[in-house]
């Protein structure tokens, strides 16, 4: 009989089918705990009812409750057959065989997989790429995780490629920061990998692969605007050079672009060639705001300092967590609730029902009950950039993030006096483009290009005909193109609302 810790009985029983790893539900024996060989029925008894009574406990838990529903559904059943001698027997003899299957076939999936590991290490090494596959295809299969990762360890790696040259980290960078501008999100200017949600740069291609995925699926829900825009081109970069191409060959060009904007602040601090341990975590913090991992943000100040002949004395390594909004680092065992900088929360309380755990803001998923804590956070910063958005005349965009904002947070984030006032500015500019229509109409051209010029400020991005901005569309009657070619050619207000619902 195996040990029962209520606190784990859970995740050690259910996770693997609560998670898609395995179907159905746990075997007899498995689900309670038990072993083939035990025969104390009185021990036997009290497991089983030890076992229920966490269940029960357990009905509405986020991950496990629907397991632990069904599995308490067939209590009954399974005190009949493991509390009968006979018939424990006989379900121990099935378990023996179906064990015996199993560890004949698990033989049989590590060999061909160790023949693949081989294939693809060859004599040039592993990719990351390849080694991204293997490592799924281990854990798809079954494969011993750790025995799986020490084979992996021990497969030459393949050469890094060459520094993605600069003219392509420019084009990326350019991607990045339209992302950040159309989302109202700093951070995810900068890097590939933050633009996913993620921590920084990391060798975990499945992770990247999934966040890919969840992100393109998204995406496709939302099919035209600027955001969208935006993130199906960072999302192409993302494809072809972490998904197709080496990552490496990125992540060498992210540290060199890094490393540049990094010269002025390195030199100012090594000019007595020594960069004591207070410098030395300055510099550390300074590299990571700007989008490395410690390790690699320790990796580039040692590379600095080479460069220059400085030292550098380094203190005891500290754990950060980031602003999951502009990226500073923040040392966590003094960290604030709130970012030092821009005030955004760096941890979150996981929102599951019966969870409430607290993460840091940065994490995708719940520490302890596994959900995605990603959108749960990206719409509470979302929240924040709101009222600016309105201020700025970004009332189309307002509109659309409020919906998206309340399908995750429930409508009640969302403060009542910015949702009326996004309804009546989105009112009064519809009100505006048919009045500019009728100014048109009897050829009062200037009374159009005030009307125009007032809506640029307070609803710019509110499309009229064909899809024009008020902007847009007042620069043609400035440059008098409205007198020879009228904008609206006789679509009128259902072009205007087709341009809206674009």
């Amino acid at each position: 009989m195996f040990p029962l810790d209520p606190k784990t009985l859970l995740a050690q029983t259910l996770k693997p089918f609560a998670t898609g790893g395995r179907a159905g539900v746990p075997g007899y024996f498995e689900r309670y705990l038990l072993e083939p060989t035990d025969n104390d029925t009185t021990a036997i008894s009290t497991r089983l009812a030890d076992v229920k009574a966490i269940w029960d406990k357990s009905l509405e838990h986020s991950r496990y409750g629907d397991l632990a529903k069904k599995l308490a559904a067939e209590h009954e059943d399974a005190e009949l057959l493991l509390l009968d001698p006979s018939e424990r027997a006989q379900l121990a003899s099935e378990a023996q065989r179906a064990a015996d299957v199993a560890a004949a076939k698990a033989k049989t999936v590590l060999a061909e997989w160790r023949e693949l590991l081989a294939e693809h290490a060859g004599d040039d090494g592993l990719t990351p790429a390849a080694r991204s596959m293997l490592e799924r295809m281990a854990a798809r299969e079954g494969i011993d995780p750790a025995l799986a990762q020490t084979e992996l360890e021990a497969a030459p790696v393949a050469a890094p490629p060459p520094v993605m040259p600069p003219e392509i980290r420019a084009q990326v960078s350019k991607a990045l920061q339209d992302l950040a501008r159309a989302d109202g999100e700093e951070r995810l200017a900068l890097s590939l990998y933050h633009a996913l949600g993620l921590e920084g740069p990391t060798s975990d291609l499945a992770l990247v692969q999934r966040r890919f995925d969840e992100l393109e699926a998204r995406m496709r829900k939302q099919a035209h605007g600027q955001k969208a825009t935006a993130y199906k081109t960072v999302l192409a970069h993302v494809k072809l050079h972490l998904l197709e191409r080496d990552p490496r060959a990125y992540v060498e060009g992210l540290i060199e672009d890094i490393g540049t904007a990094m010269e002025f602040e390195f030199a100012r601090l090594a000019g007595d060639r020594l960069i004591d341990p207070v410098e030395s975590e300055s510099l550390l913090e300074s590299a990571m705001r700007r989008g490395l991992t410690p390790d690699l943000a320790r990796r580039l100040i040692s590379e600095l300092a080479r460069d220059a002949g400085a030292v550098v004395q380094t203190g005891e390594h500290v754990d950060y967590v980031a602003c999951p909004a502009c990226n500073t680092p923040h040392a966590r065992p003094s960290a604030p609730r709130h970012c030092k900088r821009c005030g955004t929360s760096l941890f979150l309380d996981c929102p599951a029902d019966g969870c409430g755990t607290r993460n840091d803001a940065t994490a995708l998923r719940c520490s302890n009950c596994q959900i995605d804590l990603h959108r749960y956070a990206e719409a509470s910063r979302r929240v924040k950039a709101l009222p600016d958005a309105v201020d700025a005349g970004r009332i189309l965009w307002a509109a659309a993030e409020i919906e998206e904002i309340a399908r995750v947070l429930g409508a009640s984030a969302i403060p009542d006096d910015l949702r009326s006032r996004v309804d009546r500015l989105n009112r009064d500019a519809e009100a505006t483009w048919k009045s500019v229509e009728s100014a048109i109409g009897g050829r009062r051209l200037y009374g159009a290009r005030a009307a125009l010029r007032g809506l640029a400020r307070t609803a710019g991005d509110v499309l009229g005909p064909n899809g024009v901005t008020p902007d847009a569309a007042g620069r043609r009657w400035i440059g008098g193109s409205a007198r020879s070619t009228p904008l609206w050619h006789g679509h009128g207000r259902q072009a205007v609302k087709r341009a809206r619902r674009r």
